[in-house]
């Protein structure tokens, strides 16, 4: 009936409209281009660390990512991530400058695998944000060496580029934020600011 196709309708533009305040997004200047984007909702989860709400990004690898026409994502590579941007329904809410940044290098040989390497980036501030990228295509002895360097502020990118080409793609894995710099959105999306209690067995 023509009702129940006006409903459908407009449950599909509802659901059209939480999507585009819901979709997370690395991108460039302004927005432009789209790297990579996930779903709040759908693609994030609590971090073990309760205080965080982490989403994923789509396991996508950068050349794939670059040829996928529907999606519209651009491949990211290391010259371009001094302008990159972490977006939250399009508004801007982290940006790769200033004192704050920080990059870490953990574990070396639980974040190196297969020629990449991850690096986690916290942006400080009031952004409450941690994003983790890969370097696709570092040397294990570089990554590694990446350790014993200041990777703050305007070193990291420096840094990066004295052992890597400004070539070198960059893929994303995660970003994380810090659920008392979100609740509210939260809040008003319906997703509870706190882990469920996992109760002890009987």
């Amino acid at each position: 009936s023509e009702r129940h196709e006006e409903t459908l309708r407009l449950i599909q533009q509802l659901e059209s409209q939480r999507q585009a305040s819901q979709c997370v997004t690395i991108t460039g200047p302004m927005g432009t281009p789209v790297y990579t984007r996930a779903d709040f909702t759908k693609d994030g989860r609590f971090d073990v660390s309760p205080e965080l709400w982490k989403v994923e990004f789509p396991n996508q690898p950068a050349a794939e990512a670059a040829a996928d026409e529907n999606n519209k994502v651009k491949e990211c590579n290391l010259s371009q991530l001094s302008e990159m941007e972490v977006r939250i329904g399009g508004i801007l809410k982290a940006k790769l400058i200033g004192d704050s940044i920080e990059g870490f290098v953990n574990d070396i040989d639980n974040n190196y695998a297969e020629s990449k390497g991850a690096l986690s980036i916290w942006f400080g501030g009031s952004s409450g944000i941690w994003l983790t990228i890969r370097l696709v295509g570092i040397e294990k002895q570089a990554y590694a060496a990446l350790r014993d360097f200041d990777l703050s502020g305007n070193n990291l990118l420096a840094t990066l580029l004295q052992f890597c080409s400004p070539r070198l793609p960059i893929e994303f894995g995660e970003v994380a934020f810090l659920i008392s710099h979100i609740n509210d959105a939260m809040t008003a999306w319906g997703i509870p600011t706190e882990p469920p209690e996992v109760l002890p067995p009987t």
